[in-house]
């Protein structure tokens, strides 16, 4: 397969290649093969920090492998990934906050997180009781993943993917789990609805107008609106304009700049 991607790499073509590999699948031999193919960056699998989660999840792997795959991938001038599967079984929401943690130690340039989606015919599936598994509700696994979200920019770590790809094949086989076809806008939402929050808390009046960056009314307003009902709901009126002098990532509410990554919840 490396083979295959070699012409298609050099001067003005592709300049390297992405993989993704289990933590214990990397070893001396395997680092240089993919070095000779012109593999640029490898992601690791990690899943889970928590050695107990990984071993009721039959992964095959603890979490020093990840440690020590993510060491000698960068050692050896490879761009490190890791990957996070939020809400495996077993997992307690401390334990999601303390595999972010350890990930983020292994110092990677990117992080993708999956919160789990289980599917019919795999081992997770055969779990699934009402009220057992999958045990984190679906504002815990939100929130989570916003906070991530927050914590991951503060450290200068790039979130390249929040959620499954939405296909059919996972549409059909989908049971249990944290699901939505547009799941990083969903997260990204939660980011503004809390500034949004808070602003309104500060000013104190019935009506908030917020100025937010272009192409991002929608995250200021919410899938269907959620972020101006839930202010509704609170009694404070949300008036929403779009304006070109604002930067990504900032809102100006009632004339007053705030960020949108600055807030994370209480853990």
């Amino acid at each position: 397969l490396l083979e295959a991607a070699q012409p298609f790499l050099g001067t003005g073509k592709f300049s390297g290649i992405r993989i993704s590999t289990r933590p214990d699948a990397v070893d001396a031999a395997v680092l240089e093969r993919l070095k000779a193919y012109h593999v640029t960056a490898v992601e690791l699998g990690a899943q889970s920090m928590c050695d107990r989660v990984l071993r009721l999840n039959a992964r095959g792997h603890d979490a020093q492998a990840v440690r020590t795959a993510s060491a000698m991938l960068r050692q050896a001038g490879f761009s490190l990934g890791l990957q996070q599967m939020v809400g495996l079984y077993g997992s307690t929401l401390q334990d999601e906050y303390d595999t972010l943690e350890q990930l983020l130690a292994c110092r990677p340039e990117t992080l993708r997180i999956y919160p789990t989606v289980v599917l019919a015919g795999t081992k997770l599936a055969a779990y699934c009781q009402p009220g057992v598994y999958p045990a984190l509700s679906q504002e815990e696994v939100l929130d989570y993943c916003a906070d991530a979200l927050c914590r991951c920019h503060e450290v200068g770590v790039r979130v390249i993917r929040l959620g499954l790809h939405d296909t059919p094949s996972l549409r059909a086989g989908m049971l249990a789990g944290y699901f939505h076809p547009a799941y990083g806008e969903l997260v990204e939402s939660r980011l503004y609805l809390r500034q949004l929050q808070k602003a309104a808390a500060d000013c104190g009046k019935p009506e908030l107008f917020v100025e937010t960056a272009p192409r991002t009314m929608s995250k200021v307003l919410g899938q269907h609106g959620c972020n101006r009902k839930t202010l509704a709901e609170q009694g404070v009126t949300l008036r929403v304009q779009e304006n070109a002098a604002v930067s990504p990532g900032t809102l100006l509410a009632n004339g007053k700049c705030c960020g949108v990554y600055g807030n994370v919840s209480e853990k």
